[in-house]
C-alpha cells in the first residue's frame, strides 16, 4: 500500500511499479489488486463536502476474500489472520487494528 503511493512520472503505473498483479471485477469495470487478502468492488454513493475535505461513501457490491482468511465453519473472516491497516491523517500516518477487544452489546 505504502510503496504504491510514491510520486512517479505521469501515466506510469504504480502497480507494476511495486510488482503488483491485477484480476478481473466482477460487478465493477476497475480490476482489483489480485494480491491483497481482501478487496472490496464499490459503487459510488455519494460526495460529502466537510469544509476543506471531502468524503466519498460507496456502496459494496461484491467482497473477495482469499480462502486461508475464512473460517469455514462459521463463514466469518479469520480475525487472527487479516491485520488491517488504516489511514488516519495524511500525509503519513496510519493506524493498526490489532488491539482489538470484545465488547458484548446489552440484550
Amino acid at each position: 500500500m505504502n510503496k504504491t503511493s510514491a510520486s512517479l512520472p505521469y501515466g506510469q503505473n504504480e502497480l507494476e511499479a511495486v510488482g503488483l498483479t491485477t484480476a478481473p471485477s466482477s460487478v465493477v469495470k476497475p480490476q482489483r489488486i489480485a494480491e491483497v487478502p481482501a478487496s472490496l468492488e464499490c459503487t459510488k454513493w455519494g460526495t460529502l463536502q466537510i469544509g476543506e475535505n471531502r468524503l466519498i461513501i460507496g456502496l459494496v457490491k461484491r467482497v473477495h476474500v482469499r480462502e486461508d482468511m475464512i473460517d469455514r465453519e462459521t463463514l466469518r473472516i479469520r480475525g487472527e489472520r487479516f491485520h488491517v491497516i488504516g489511514r488516519m491523517a495524511s500525509p503519513h500516518w496510519y493506524c493498526r487494528t490489532r488491539d482489538r477487544f470484545e465488547m458484548v452489546r446489552p440484550k
